[in-house]
């Protein structure tokens, strides 16, 4: 019984995974040997004769008890070794999200990107489709996080992932390309007149106010774009066009003297 509540006890990480055979093998010995030897004394003679049925019956359900502790024993091993297989299996999962999306707001991080780019640039060559590269940067950032702190700033970019999630179509990917730098990718566009929309779609829902410390704060974002095939035909020249693009807009916008006006 000691024996069966330990396996309950005892920590996930201190209890090997063994064969339940194995786990078994000393307790079915124990369990066995007892019995037999107390039955081997009584045929012998060495039991009294006036109590030796007694003792029978007694090692009889002694007998019984330990096959009985052998099945749950057998059952909790069982389920141990089904929940720490459960947790390496998560464990692995984690590890293998982690080193494909950034950890600060679930999104795919450059390694991910790149071979999603990869295959979508594949698939406008064969469909003979227009693919825009939208990269997005928050205007003034560092002057959020001097202003409002850096656990805002952090709220603020998992708000903004958030709201990219949403305004983008599910085979659509969107990424973080660190900081305050993130990039979207619409597939399937029929005219350069689609992306022109995509953008400023994105640029009209990045600018709605969010709520950071139960206030509103008004941050801005620049959307730069470059289409396929018309402003390159490659993962590193549609990024490096966008980039471009992005900053252009950038430099051409007036800033204004307070940061964070509140919302209306």
């Amino acid at each position: 019984m000691v024996i069966a509540t330990r396996a309950r006890e005892t920590p996930a990480e201190e209890l090997p995974v063994r064969p339940v055979g194995f786990q078994l093998s000393s307790l079915i010995w124990f369990s066995v040997s007892f019995p037999v030897i107390h039955f081997s004394l009584t045929r012998l003679g060495f039991a009294t004769p006036v109590i030796a049925p007694l003792q029978e019956i007694l090692a009889l359900m002694l007998l019984i008890l330990l096959a009985a502790m052998v099945v749950v024993y057998a059952r909790l091993m069982r389920s141990e070794n089904r929940r720490l297989e459960e947790e390496r299996i998560r464990s692995q999962e984690k590890v293998e999200h982690l080193a494909f999306h950034d950890d600060l707001t679930g999104l795919p991080n450059r390694r991910l990107l790149a071979d999603r780019m990869t295959q979508a640039l594949s698939r406008a060559r064969r469909y003979n489709w227009h693919l825009a590269v939208l990269i997005i940067d928050v205007d003034n950032f560092k002057a959020v996080n001097d202003t409002l702190g850096h656990d805002a700033g952090d709220a603020i970019l998992c708000q903004l992932a958030s709201r990219l999630r949403r305004s983008i179509r599910e085979n659509d990917t969107v990424a973080r390309l660190g900081g305050d730098e993130f990039i979207a990718v619409i597939e399937g566009l029929r005219a350069q007149e689609d992306a022109t929309r995509a953008a400023d779609f994105l640029t009209a829902s990045l600018g709605a106010p969010y709520e950071v410390n139960d206030q509103k704060v008004r941050v801005t974002s620049t959307v730069g774009c470059a289409i396929f095939p018309t402003q390159g035909d490659t993962l590193e020249d549609l990024l490096k066009e966008a980039d471009a693009a992005m900053y252009r807009k950038k430099n051409g916008k007036h800033d204004p003297a307070d940061l964070f006006p509140p919302a209306d």
